[in-house]
């Protein structure tokens, strides 16, 4: 009975250490890498998050989403899927939604016409 429960108490501590085993050594590989630092804004795709890097550590780091709520991803995961450093880009998409209301028709024509006039220009 007692060698039962210390097997089972083996295996328990087996699989659970496992994933914290997965996280340190995908910590080093990202720490040796460096592929972002504290301070960029990152996405994970896969789990839907986007943010700022509060903080990298050895088994996980903090993002701060969107909303400012930390979220904190296990290495395993950042290693082992897609991580897009939106800090790294040269260029960056910007989009601004602007609602005009002209007030009559003739004056819509006018503003659609002067508006692909000047986007051309940019």
């Amino acid at each position: 009975l007692v060698t039962s429960i210390g097997g089972f108490v083996g295996l328990a501590l087996g699989l659970g250490s496992q994933d914290a085993a997965k996280s340190f050594v995908a910590g080093v590989s990202l720490l040796w890498r460096q592929p972002f630092a504290v301070g960029d804004a990152i996405e994970i795709p896969s789990l839907k998050v986007f943010g700022k890097l509060l903080q990298f550590g050895i088994f996980n780091s903090v993002i701060e989403d969107l909303d400012g709520r930390p979220v904190t991803v296990p290495n395993a995961a950042l290693a082992a899927g897609a991580v897009v450093n939106r800090s790294r880009a040269r260029l960056r998409l910007c989009r601004l939604d602007i609602l005009v209301m002209p007030p009559s028709s003739s004056q819509l024509r006018s503003f659609l016409e002067d508006a692909r006039r000047n986007i051309h220009h940019l």
